[in-house]
C-alpha cells in the first residue's frame, strides 16, 4: 500500500512524515468558489504542505462518495479552488483506498492513512529536480519486472541483453526509478551495480501507479495496415483477459519505428476498421496480446462501468498469484 503515516491532533491537524500541519477552516467568501451541492458534502479546510497550499475536504456524516464520482469531480473543483485537492475521510475499507490510488485521487484516512505522492514528489522537485512521471523506458522496466521476468539483482549490462533499450537510456531510467522511490541499486560482490525491486507486486504497483503514463503516443484510423508487427489492444484484449464481449473494431499497439514503415489503408484520424494505436515503449506481448498492466492504463479513464469492472477483476487476477 502505497500511503505516508498520518497522525491526527484534535481533528485539525495533521502529521505527516513526523511533521504537523494546521487546517484552516476557510474564510467564507474562498468557500462560496465552491458549487452548493459540494458544501452541502464536504467541510473544505486549506493546508499547506511544505509551501504547496491545498484544499482539504472533509466528507461529512451520511456522505458517501465513490471513487470514481471523487475523480470526475477533482478538475472541477480544483480549476475553482486554483489548487490540488484532497478528500478527507473518517474511515476507508482497504479496496476503497486501492480503489482511489488506481484513480489517482488525493486523500487523507484520520489517524492512519495519507496518500499525497504527486504532492510529495513536487515539493522535493523544487529543489532537486526530480521527475513526477516516468519515462517511457522506466515504466517499460518496471512493468517488466513486474509481469515478465523479475529484474533484481541484475547489472545494466544484463538488462541490455534482456530489454530493447542501450546502456545509456537503461540508465537514466533507473536514476528516475530512484528519485520516486521505486526501486534502489547496490555494488554486487563484483563491484558492479544491480537493480533491486524492495516492493513486491501488488505494493510495487500501486507505488508506481501514480507516476505512470498511458503509453499510448496517438491513435490512427485505418481500414487495414501491412508491414508490421502488431499487438491487439484495447477492448478486445480486454475481453481476452476478461469476461467482456469484443467489439467489432479492433485495436492494435504498433511501436513508433514499425509505424514509421507501416502501410496504411485510408488512414484518417477519425474512423476506421480498424484503430492503431502508437506507443511510447514496445508492446509486451503474449499470445498476442498487449500485457495487461500497459492495457489497464490505456483503459482506466473508460466512461464504461463495465469496462471499469473487467479492469478491476483483471488486476486481481494478477495479484491472487503472489
Amino acid at each position: 500500500m502505497v500511503v505516508k503515516t498520518v497522525h491526527f491532533m484534535e481533528m485539525r491537524s495533521v502529521v505527516i512524515a513526523g511533521k504537523g500541519y494546521p487546517l484552516a477552516k476557510c474564510d467564507g467568501t474562498f468557500a462560496r468558489r465552491l458549487p452548493l451541492d459540494i458544501r452541502l458534502r464536504f467541510a473544505p479546510y486549506l493546508l499547506d504542505f511544505n509551501g504547496q497550499k491545498m484544499m482539504v475536504l472533509e466528507v461529512k456524516k451520511d456522505t458517501h462518495i465513490t471513487p470514481d464520482k471523487a475523480h470526475k469531480l477533482l478538475p472541477g473543483i480544483e480549476r475553482l479552488v486554483e489548487m490540488p485537492v484532497v478528500f478527507l475521510f473518517k474511515q476507508l475499507a482497504y479496496y476503497e483506498r486501492d480503489r482511489y490510488i488506481q484513480k489517482g485521487v488525493f486523500f487523507l484516512v484520520s489517524g492512519k492513512y495519507a496518500y499525497l505522492p504527486y504532492l510529495i514528489i513536487n515539493a522535493k522537485a523544487a529543489t532537486s529536480g526530480i521527475r513526477n512521471t516516468l519515462s517511457a523506458t522506466a515504466q517499460y522496466i518496471l512493468l517488466y519486472h513486474l509481469q515478465m521476468r523479475g529484474l533484481d539483482g541484475l547489472t545494466i549490462s544484463e538488462l541490455e541483453e534482456i530489454l530493447p533499450y542501450k546502456y545509456v537510456t537503461l540508465t537514466r531510467a533507473i536514476k528516475t526509478l530512484e528519485s520516486l522511490e521505486l526501486c534502489t541499486t547496490s555494488l554486487n560482490e563484483e563491484r558492479k551495480k544491480v537493480l533491486c525491486f524492495p516492493l513486491k507486486g501488488r505494493e510495487l504497483w500501486q507505488q508506481a501507479l501514480p507516476y505512470m503514463v498511458n503509453p499510448i503516443a496517438k491513435t490512427v484510423f485505418a481500414d487495414g495496415i501491412n508491414g508490421a508487427q502488431l499487438v491487439m489492444s484495447g477492448i478486445n484484449a480486454l475481453a481476452h483477459y476478461s469476461m467482456l464481449a469484443e467489439v467489432e473494431q479492433t485495436a492494435y499497439a504498433i511501436t513508433k519505428e514499425d509505424m514509421k514503415k507501416a502501410q496504411l489503408e485510408n488512414a484518417n484520424p477519425m474512423d476506421g476498421s480498424i484503430k492503431v494505436e502508437v506507443w511510447n515503449y514496445p508492446p509486451m506481448a503474449a499470445d498476442g496480446y498487449v500485457d495487461r498492466l500497459s492495457l489497464y492504463l490505456t483503459l482506466k479513464d473508460d466512461p464504461d462501468a463495465r469496462t471499469e469492472k473487467e479492469l478491476d477483476k483483471m488486476l486481481e487476477q494478477i495479484w491472487l498469484k503472489e
